[in-house]
């Protein structure tokens, strides 16, 4: 991957620049959308962690705070989906990278979309006196590969396709067609058929919320052609009550034509395939999530729920089992988005779609929140259970090795994200290696991805086994996660800081063998909330004992 362009600190503060106006367009504030920031090591075991807006500025996230105090207005009247388009230039000579971000911010509140790029401004585009006419309450949004935005205008029950030009640290919308033949659209996917920068075979996925139904378009150039719709109000297969996300499920190398579609009101996920010229109901999964606002997908067939009344963004592997979270990060998240780049290299002629691990996510506009960027990093745990077997456990798709005394390479597997259970490697002489040796090492499958380490840990009959607390980094809250608890037995975490100052003692009560897990609130034994930084935590169960680490981000 090539090397990431740092931000530059300007010459002056952003707080103090005048506000450009444009003829024809809204230009009503400079702000530098730092969405190419370089990617930061994430805190070991962390799947999310908080990166900086504007890093230059010391701004973590657009709030309507942080506009107030630069600008002395909202800016926005509501922030519900955003995506980013991104651009990586390679040349033969200077400037050999170049690399521009654009983001577009779909505003119901106020009709329209903000687009803006770090060395730019924050643009509107509510389709007055264009093509397309006026937008209203307009929601989710997808892009593609070829610069195309495509835009729920729910309260118009319609699709709008436009078109983004980008030149230097410029960005404008371009109306191409409408797709009016809807009810109420909350979401929009789109299959690039596994040809990004060939539209023939492009493909638009709608979930129309108003008709409880999800409709499936072939693209034109300048039309889309319904072929599809599956879906009326009721429970059962073939029903929905309230599609309000879509994803089209990714798996790395593969073209799919499987959609996952979540069913609101009957708190579930459902899984459709596109056989080509129709619709198939393949199945429906029941979650816990509550209503889910955004779904989206990556590259290894892991889907992102994000559910606002909880506050929570959830990921799941293939099977659709949860395997990290980021609960109580933000007050009630509506969407978020994993930032893919158009990589054209200049010097051979090729053209790339890469998968970056990076993701905007957008919260409601309120006091302290807004937009934010995570990068995405890997949590690992690696135990032996009572049967002997290895077990790994990945919050992402990762390259594991895991090694013998003195680092040698044991076993080389390609994993996806979730549980694995493995043999015990073996000896030369073929004898099982003593667990206590091993160790394993993960590698994120994105290109610049992170690495992670830990050391096996031996759960003999009726010991102890940590397998860690999610999430990690926390806000308001985790989860601290046991196995191999003896039946009787209360476990008991004591959390201290980094100078050993005990600050909390949790206790769980006794419990039969399995896992057992212990809610901390993030805060001390007077009930107060601790501050941000690194805390050290220790369980005790009987005789046996197992440590831990949790960062705490305010």
């Amino acid at each position: 991957m090539p090397s990431r362009r740092r931000f530059r600190r300007p010459s002056d503060s952003i707080w103090n620049r005048p506000i450009p106006v444009v003829s024809g367009l809204d230009l009503f504030l400079f702000v530098p959308l730092l969405l190419s920031v370089t990617v930061a090591t994430p805190v070991h075991g962390a799947t999310f962690e908080s990166a900086a807006l504007w890093p230059a500025a010391e701004v973590e996230a657009f709030t309507p705070r942080v506009a107030q105090a630069g600008w002395s207005r909202q800016l926005l009247g509501d922030a519900w989906s955003a995506v980013v388009i991104a651009h990586t230039d390679l040349y033969d000579r200077f400037p050999y990278v170049e690399q521009r971000s654009f983001m577009v911010v779909s505003d119901p509140a106020w009709n329209r979309l903000l687009t803006g790029e770090e060395r730019g401004g924050l643009r509107a585009f509510d389709g007055a006196g264009t093509t397309c006419g006026p937008l209203s309450a307009p929601r989710g949004l997808a892009v593609d590969a070829l610069d195309h935005v495509y835009v729920c205008d729910t309260d118009n029950d319609r699709i709008v396709v436009l078109r983004a030009h980008t030149e230097f640290a410029e960005i404008s919308l371009e109306p191409l067609f409408v797709i009016d033949d809807l009810r109420e659209p909350h979401a929009v996917a789109h299959s690039d058929g596994g040809t990004p920068f060939q539209p023939e075979d492009d493909r638009l996925y709608v979930a129309e919320t108003g008709r409880n139904c999800v409709a499936a378009y072939r693209l034109g150039d300048r039309s889309a052609t319904c072929f599809a719709r599956v879906g009326e109000l009721g429970s059962g297969a073939g029903s929905f009550a309230g599609p309000t996300a879509i994803a089209l499920r990714r798996e790395e190398g593969t073209v799919t034509h499987d959609l996952y579609v979540a069913d609101a009101h009957n708190r579930r996920i459902v899984h459709l395939r596109d056989d080509g010229d129709r619709l198939t109901w393949v199945g429906a999964e029941q979650h816990g999530l509550g209503v889910v606002a955004t779904l989206e997908a990556d590259a290894w067939g892991n889907l992102h729920a994000v559910s606002p009344q909880s506050g929570r963004i959830t990921r799941l592997n293939g099977a659709l089992e949860s395997v990290a979270s980021l609960p109580a990060a933000m007050a009630h998240p509506r969407s978020l988005h994993l930032v893919n780049e158009v990589v054209t290299d200049h010097r051979s002629g090729a053209r790339y779609l890469q998968f970056t691990p990076r993701a905007i996510a957008t919260d409601e506009w309120t006091g302290d929140g807004g937009i934010t960027l995570w990068n995405l990093g890997l949590e690992l745990s690696a135990t032996v259970d009572e049967s002997g077997r290895l077990r790994l456990d990945l919050s992402d798709a990762a390259e594991v090795t895991v090694r013998g005394s003195g680092g040698t390479p044991l076993l080389e597997l390609r994993l996806e994200a979730g549980g694995h259970r493995f043999a015990l490697p073996r000896r030369e002489d073929g004898q099982e290696i003593d667990p206590s040796e091993l160790s394993v090492v993960a590698r994120s499958r994105y290109e610049g991805g992170v690495s992670v380490s830990t050391r096996v840990m031996p759960v003999e009959s009726g010991g102890l086994s940590l397998l860690g607390a999610m999430p990690n980094p926390l806000r308001d809250g985790t989860e601290i996660r046991l196995e191999g608890v003896a039946p009787g037995m209360r476990p008991e975490v004591r959390i201290h800081d980094v100078g050993g100052r005990l600050i909390r003692v949790l206790d769980a009560e006794p419990t039969g063998v399995g896992r057992v897990t212990i809610h901390w609130d993030g805060r001390d034994q007077r009930g107060h909330p601790v501050g941000s930084g690194l805390y050290l935590y220790r369980v005790t169960v009987g005789a046996d004992e197992r440590s831990g680490r949790l960062v705490v981000m305010r």
